[in-house]
């Protein structure tokens, strides 16, 4: 009885999604280099009551855009010229840092992590690739 399932496990997939699955594993992980700050655990976040205490500093915790949900302030890197980050929390549970401006933005209804805007990205080459008629994936996915 072994002897069957041992060949089954060696023999061909049945098809191709079935081969496609197989190939790609269990857990698929991109292999794409993300620029944006990337963690799968949240980081460090400064506290409320060291927040600044400006007119122009607006508490933004618990917005939510596109796929994210801010979690807290993570401060302003480096130079005062660059923008204050935010942690975000994909809906994936991924965390990343964006600014106060992209998360005001109404145009970003579709952000996600970069591991999700990859997938996503996948996704409609495949799509594509079995159907050409269908439009073809976006560029700026990629």
């Amino acid at each position: 009885m072994s002897e069957i399932f041992d060949k089954l496990l060696t023999s061909r997939p049945v098809d191709s999604a079935a081969a496609r699955v197989l190939g790609r594993g269990v857990h698929y992980e991109p292999q794409k280099n993300i620029a944006q700050r990337h963690w799968k655990s949240p980081p460090p976040v400064i506290p409320q009551s060291d927040w600044p205490k400006t007119d122009s500093f607006h508490d933004l915790t618990g917005l939510s855009f596109g796929r994210f949900k801010v979690v807290g302030y993570l401060g302003k890197p480096g130079s005062k010229k660059q923008l204050a980050l935010w942690l975000v929390r994909c809906a994936c549970g991924d965390f990343e840092s964006r600014s106060a401006k992209a998360v005001r933005n109404p145009e970003n209804r579709g952000d996600r992590c970069g591991n999700c805007r990859h997938l996503a990205f996948l996704k409609r080459q495949e799509a594509y690739l079995r159907n050409p008629a269908a439009p073809q994936p976006d560029v700026r996915d990629l």
